[in-house]
Parts: structure tokens; C-alpha cells; sequence
């Protein structure tokens, strides 16, 4: 049957009207110290691995995928920083790009000093920073356990790990006064890699991320985050 003779190829004139983008739920500067409070309580008596977890996490904002999957042999003492291979499950890469230019880099912290301090009891000696302790599906803590942990301290419909991101990006301009770019470049976006200009753009700006880096760990502590 050619194309234009088949009914299911051609769409209908109401398809989509009636359909709105659903955004992942997110929370305001405000409402963070709340949230570090719950996190302090944990009310559903959440693992100490998924609590440190969750607080590299918030931290970091490296997406949630590859924060799980971190390796020990990934830190550099030297230059205090982790450095994710860009074909990392969860980086979200295209198969071309896995080259260096496309690996994520997290400048360390004091404060992400103390939590990874507090991992290297639990497993320091094993290949994976978050080891899982079942071992089932995942070697590491599975993606979904961050948002499940925050589901169960009760942020359900208020917030999910990647609307944590929205607060980095906003608070990070608003409170902070970093350029978007420098941010962008933090929460691991590559958009400054596209086009035939990008070709040609290998720039880090990783002493302004640093910067950033150190600003946001000591505002969460200041907001309320125990560690």
C-alpha cells in the first residue's frame, strides 16, 4: 500500500492538543533547608549508603546514572578531582562521542571530602564507590535508589533527583551569580560541543567550576546538610 493510501500513516488533526510536556518536579531555594532536614531525620530509616548517596548527589549534580557507577580508580588525587570516562552508562553521550573532550569532570570539595571519606569505610577496598550490598540487578546501588529514597522521605510529586538539577541552574544564577555556561558545564551538558564551531571547543573552565563547585557545597551546609 504506498503512503499515501494507508489511513495509520497520516495523523490525525487533533493529535497533540491536548498533550502537555510533564517537566520532572522540582523545588525552590527556599524550600532546600526543608529538605536537608528531612534528609538529617530520615524518617524511612534509609541505609547509610544510600544517604551518603544522596548527599554526594545533591553535591555534585552529576546525573544520577553515572554518580552510581563511580569507580575509586576514577579520582584523581593529583588534581583532586573525579574524572568520568565519557562512555560511562548515564553520562548520556553519543556513541561518537567518547572522546576525552567528552568525559565529566567534579572538581572536589571540602565537604564532598568528608562524604567520600565516610564511602572509603564501606568501600574503599572494592572497585565501586557505591557497592551495592545485594548485588542483584546492579554491582553498584541501583539508578533508581536516589529517587526512591526521596520518595519515601516523603518529596514524592515535589521532587525528583534530576529536578534537583533545576535548582543548581537557578540558585547557581540567582544566589550565586555564575554564568549559566559555567553551570551548564558543571551538571555535565555538552552543547558547547555542537555545530562546526564546537569542533573546535575543548575549553573546561574547570578553575570556574571549582569555584562554583566550592560555592554550592558550603551553601548546602549552610542550608542544613549534615555531614
Amino acid at each position: 500500500m504506498r503512503e499515501n493510501q494507508n489511513p495509520a500513516s497520516r495523523k490525525p488533526k487533533t493529535e497533540g492538543i491536548s498533550h502537555t510536556k510533564k517537566s520532572n518536579p522540582t523545588i525552590s531555594w527556599d524550600e532546600v533547608p526543608e529538605l536537608m532536614k528531612s534528609i538529617k531525620e530520615n524518617s524511612c530509616d534509609g541505609s547509610i549508603l544510600t544517604q551518603l548517596a544522596l548527599k554526594f548527589y545533591l553535591m555534585s549534580c552529576c546525573r544520577v546514572g553515572a554518580l552510581v557507577r563511580l569507580e575509586w580508580d576514577w579520582f584523581d588525587e593529583s588534581k583532586d578531582q573525579w574524572f568520568i570516562p565519557p562512555e560511562t552508562s548515564g553520562l548520556k553521550r553519543k556513541r561518537k562521542n567518547i572522546s576525552n573532550d567528552y568525559a565529566h569532570i567534579i572538581p572536589v570539595t571540602p565537604e564532598i571530602h568528608l562524604v567520600m571519606n565516610e564511602l572509603r569505610k564501606i568501600s574503599g577496598y572494592q572497585k565501586y564507590v557505591f557497592l551495592s550490598p545485594e548485588g542483584k540487578k546492579y554491582p553498584h546501588l541501583n539508578p533508581a535508589t536516589i529517587n526512591t529514597h526521596l520518595k519515601r522521605l516523603g518529596w514524592e510529586k515535589r521532587l525528583t533527583a534530576h529536578g534537583w538539577r533545576d535548582v543548581l541552574v537557578t540558585a547557581g544564577q540567582e544566589v550565586g551569580e555564575f554564568q549559566k555556561e559555567i553551570i551548564f558545564r558543571q551538571i555535565g551538558h555538552t552543547e558547547h560541543k555542537q555545530g562546526t564551531a564546537g569542533a573546535y571547543d575543548n575549553t573546561q573552565f574547570l578553575e570556574k567550576r571549582r569555584e562554583l563547585m566550592n560555592w554550592w557545597t558550603k551553601e548546602l551546609v549552610t542550608q542544613g546538610m549534615e555531614i
